[in-house]
């Protein structure tokens, strides 16, 4: 039997379950997309003292192309990538409307490569999110995780956990993030080989 649920907006279930919840915010987030585009239509504000294509161009770059992140922090990589590509498909939309061009008739491996580099380099600062998906995941986990259970930090003070239950303690091992921190990870990767789950996500990435 699977169990399906969600928990602050992340499914938990069936690989079968989260995908199919994943494709509704996918649909969700491109129209909101839409409304956006819309909205700021430069055919719709021609006056050039409303820049629309700006406005546009900075709330894209800004917002809109990290409108997935949350989702990619704490679900399996693995069951991410169409979710990704969509919101991809979603972004680079955008952008031909706040340019008035069509990416795929300029591209080649020079501006491809500006695209992706960041305005600081003279890029475009766009971030493929289907490409960083096992960052965001790796991030969360070792931003996240160490927090769920007592550790001792570097003067040997107790940093009470956010979940210190026992099973949680057992999932990860007592003391495993305790200053100076040597191999946070060998208890939960040891003990859990099951197919799906933290452990093998983190595998995986």
């Amino acid at each position: 039997m699977h169990y399906e649920l969600s928990i602050c907006n992340i499914p938990m279930g069936s690989e079968r379950y989260v995908k199919t919840y994943l494709d509704k915010k996918k649909s969700w987030i491109i129209q909101r997309f839409d409304v956006v585009s819309k909205k700021l239509d430069p055919g719709r504000y021609p006056h050039p003292e409303i820049p629309t294509r700006q406005m546009q161009w900075i709330l894209t770059l800004a917002c809109l192309q990290f409108q997935g992140d949350y989702w990619l922090g704490h679900i399996d990589p693995r069951l991410t990538e169409q979710f990704m590509k969509g919101i991809n498909e979603g972004i680079y939309q955008l952008v031909e409307k706040a340019f008035g061009i069509r990416i795929a008739s300029f591209l080649d491996m020079a501006t491809e490569q500006m695209r992706l580099l960041p305005l600081r380099n003279k890029g475009c600062g766009l971030r493929e999110a289907e490409d960083r998906r096992y960052a965001q995941f790796i991030g969360a986990v070792a931003h996240c995780i160490p927090q769920l259970i007592d550790r001792l930090d570097k003067e040997g003070n107790i940093v009470p956990g956010r979940l210190n239950t026992g099973s949680v303690i057992e999932y990860l091992g007592k003391g495993s993030f305790n200053c100076p921190v040597t191999n946070p990870w060998e208890h939960m990767l040891e003990r859990d080989n099951q197919p799906r789950g933290v452990a093998s996500a983190t595998r995986e990435t």
